[in-house]
């Protein structure tokens, strides 16, 4: 990655609607540089960030920014979903849907504040991570985030009874004062992991308040089976929107009075029942439908479906309160869903998501927040800026935007060169700006 000797453009242009967050004008150059260096830079650690810049200053002050400075990550995210709702490009719409979700951020330092050892099914073994349960908003041009909540595991009363036993190994090193302390510290901290422990329902709930308080008019949430339950489902339906999701194939419906799993159910079904559609995406499913009841979800519709004709393999199950709508309405508004496992891999591959190597959770989460922001201004360059508008079929997608402002900077750091030497500047000292 060559220097980088002056800002993109889309960082210049949208980045002055969040200067008023920050208290200085220090505070809003960091936050300019840490946010072109998570587009273009591969290394995404704050020293690789602060030495790709041509006039690089100490460390510690991006540092400083990141971890100590007084502003607010969460005005930030706040003023950034609202511009995206004042922009028609990027408005949510009722027609969109809202998204709940979660995800595994990967680390391997153990020292780092919040790390926990989180069970990973797709790797089908436990590992360190930040698990963050996110919300995001999609419809048929835009796919963003809209917050975040870090989830922490419960703590366990072994856990704690584990530890007491390893500083009971230590006692020799301890003054019986200084051990009585140290004993004070382990009830300390199991109390306050107790006491700020959510489950991933609750977390989901905060984000569907989060979601419409900040205005979004879609009207239809979409999540997986994990955090399908009636407490989510009735805090959806207060806000007059509709809801998703799939059902796991061991919960109970009530057929005829009896109830039976929904495998049980689903292999009752005769083959004939099963018709062919195409949802809006062009694929093609065999479906089965019926209003059932669910133990606790009430009267909903359900929708059993296979992608192939000989109906082999397991169905997705997929289930909604709206009773009324057809198979190919349910198939195309949960397949929107998807769609977040592109925004997971474009934050992760390209803008550092699991990159960050901060101790300081505060930091973490400011990390995380750019990260987010700096999705929402490649989407934006995607969408509106006049290169891409001569060349879009060459740059369509997040990675290719990220790439393009790699262009641009390399194109910025030549004219450097050229008016350096138009000015009588030496090649060494040139040089050795560009080594520094």
């Amino acid at each position: 990655m060559v220097k980088i000797t002056k800002l993109p453009h889309i960082i210049r242009y949208h980045g002055k609607d969040f200067k008023k967050i920050f208290n200085n004008n220090a505070q809003y150059q960091h936050f300019r540089r840490y946010l072109t260096g998570l587009m273009v830079i591969e290394n995404k650690t704050l020293s690789a960030i602060q030495s790709k810049y041509i006039d690089s200053t100490s460390t510690n002050s991006l540092d400083q920014f990141m971890i100590h400075s007084d502003w607010s990550e969460e005005e930030l995210n706040r003023k950034r979903v609202s511009n995206l709702q004042r922009r028609p490009e990027t408005a949510s719409k009722p027609s969109g849907v809202i998204c709940i979700d979660d995800t595994l951020s990967h680390k391997t330092g153990k020292q780092m504040e919040d790390v926990e050892w989180i069970y990973d099914h797709s790797q089908g073994k436990y590992v360190l991570a930040h698990n963050l349960v996110t919300s995001h908003y999609k419809d048929g041009q835009v796919n963003y985030a809209l917050d975040y909540r870090l989830y922490h595991r419960k703590p366990k009363l072994e856990d704690l009874q584990e530890a007491y036993k390893k500083l009971d190994k230590q006692i020799d090193l301890f003054d019986p004062r200084c051990y009585f302390i140290e004993k004070l510290k382990l009830l300390g901290d199991y109390r306050k992991r107790q006491l700020r422990f959510k489950t991933k329902i609750q977390l989901a709930i905060e984000l569907i308040h989060q979601a419409e308080s900040m205005g979004i008019k879609a009207k239809t949430y979409v999540f997986d089976c994990w955090f399908l339950c009636k407490k989510l489902t009735k805090v959806i339906r207060s806000y007059g929107k509709d809801w998703v999701s799939v059902l796991k194939s061991n919960r109970k419906l009530v057929i005829a009075n009896k109830q039976i799993r929904v495998d049980q159910y689903i292999a009752t079904l005769p083959k004939q029942g099963f018709g062919k559609i195409k949802t809006k995406q062009g694929k093609l499913y065999w479906v089965f439908t019926k209003s059932v009841r669910v133990s606790s979800l009430g009267k909903v519709r359900i929708v059993v479906s296979y992608d192939n004709p000989t109906l082999r393999e397991d169905p997705l199950v997929l289930v909604t309160n709206r009773r009324d709508w057809e198979p190919v309405k349910i198939l195309s508004t949960y397949a929107q869903r998807g769609s977040i496992d592109s925004f997971y891999r474009d934050a992760k591959q390209h803008l550092g998501l699991e990159d960050y190597q901060l101790r300081s959770i505060k930091g973490t989460k400011r990390h995380w927040y750019f990260v987010f922001l700096a999705h929402s201004f490649l989407m934006l360059n995607v969408m509106n800026s006049k290169l891409i508008k001569r060349l879009r079929a060459n740059i369509s997608t997040i990675g290719q935007s990220s790439r393009a402002l790699v262009d641009e900077i390399t194109m910025s750091l030549i004219l450097w060169v050229y008016r350096n030497f138009q000015n009588q500047r030496s090649v060494d000292d040139v040089i050795q700006c560009l080594l520094n």
